[in-house]
């Protein structure tokens, strides 16, 4: 009577899912659900910790919230890569991907095309993101997306209101999934 038991008795077109189609889908629920939201706030906190000029802006404007957790997804995405399955060949930069093949898509690399995002390799909470892929996109679009935007703007809220001001500690310490940039340990002072 749980998600995980009900992807393993499902079926997709009346076939059975296979193993690695289970792998993903159990790995985006784990993700959705848990890593997500932690991973952008703590990685939100980092990186305000490393702009202490993005900081101070953010910590006199509040209302500017919403639009920093939309850089801090573009910026510093949790979900770092994802892969899919052609369903049809498609033609892509004069090259064919054929059905059936399994492609890797970088979502990391993407948020730093200049040809999407003007200077992409600066960090500005002002900035008023262009769609990134931070929650994927179109039919495969992260359906947590709503409640991890909410999760990591209402985290930013409160932290400012009770603490406007703080910097790095010590040793910041990543998590090691191919999948996702988050930290392990964050040490932060006020």
């Amino acid at each position: 009577d749980d998600v995980i038991s009900s992807l393993a008795s499902g079926e997709i077109d009346g076939e059975p899912i296979d193993a690695d189609e289970m792998f993903a889908m159990c790995l985006i629920i784990y993700l959705a659900g848990n890593t997500t939201t932690s991973s952008l706030v703590s990685n939100g906190l980092y990186l305000l910790a490393q702009h202490p000029d993005q900081q101070a802006r953010l910590a006199v404007t509040p209302e500017a919230v919403p639009n920093a957790t939309e850089e801090l997804l573009r910026y510093e995405s949790p979900v770092q890569w994802t892969s899919r399955v052609a369903t049809r060949d498609v033609e892509l930069h004069g090259r064919v991907v054929p059905a059936g093949s399994r492609v890797m898509m970088l979502l990391a690399a993407a948020h730093r095309d200049p040809r999407v995002f003007e200077d992409p390799d600066t960090f500005d909470v002002f900035r008023r993101p262009r769609r990134h892929l931070g929650f994927g996109d179109g039919v495969h679009r992260c359906v947590g997306a709503p409640l991890a935007r909410l999760e990591g703007r209402v985290a930013l809220e409160v932290i400012f209101e009770r603490v406007p001001h703080f910097r790095l500690a010590g040793e910041v310490e990543r998590l090691h999934i191919s999948t996702e940039r988050g930290l392990a340990s964050l040490p932060l002072a006020v």
